[in-house]
């Protein structure tokens, strides 16, 4: 997951700013959810948990795993 860079017009461009690190999103994504200030950013992970990350650090603040993550339903 990557943040961009903010325009003067409030359009954001294609410059990566940080990449966020420790989810697992290889085959679909799981979601994502972005504060009303920006500052935190939460998404899921294929591992069955949640990551939740500061806007200004690439590493997760918090993790909760919610076990052991579902191979398929029949």
């Amino acid at each position: 997951m990557a943040t961009a860079a903010p325009q003067p017009d409030g359009a954001a461009d294609s410059r990566c700013l940080r990449t966020f690190s420790g989810h697992t999103n290889e085959k679909n994504f799981v979601g994502l959810s972005v504060n009303s200030t920006g500052e935190f950013l939460a998404c899921g992970s294929e591992t069955n948990a949640v990551y939740v990350y500061s806007s200004r650090l690439s590493k997760p603040l918090i993790v909760h795993n919610f076990g052991n993550p579902v191979d398929s339903i029949n």
